[in-house]
């Protein structure tokens, strides 16, 4: 499995739903070449890990494809959620936020 087919895997699978296409389409896009990776089994973004993101340098918010301003960031609709990581390897590490996960 290809390492991009593997992170929309890992978001789909933490919340055991699809992403919604516009942030799929963003991630087949991108992954690669952001060098973007998810963690399995915490793959997923609550409010106060948004909230905390927009202190850290380098975190973006991308939602319905393509990346917002936190300030323009609506906590009702899906997103995902980049920090920052810089290792050897991978460039961001990255969450799916749900607003069904805040209930």
């Amino acid at each position: 499995m290809d390492h991009t087919i593997w992170v929309i895997k890992v978001l789909d699978d933490s919340e055991k739903r699809s992403l919604e296409y516009s942030n799929r389409q963003w991630l087949q896009q991108n992954v690669e070449k952001m060098k973007i990776t998810a963690c399995e089994g915490n793959a997923l973004a609550n409010i106060f890990d948004v909230a905390d993101a927009r202190k850290k340098e380098g975190a973006m918010v991308i939602q319905d494809g393509r990346q917002v301003s936190f300030g323009n960031f609506s906590f009702g609709k899906e997103a995902l959620l980049l920090i920052l990581k810089n290792d050897q390897d991978f460039k961001y590490l990255i969450f799916k936020y749900s607003p069904r996960n805040n209930m």
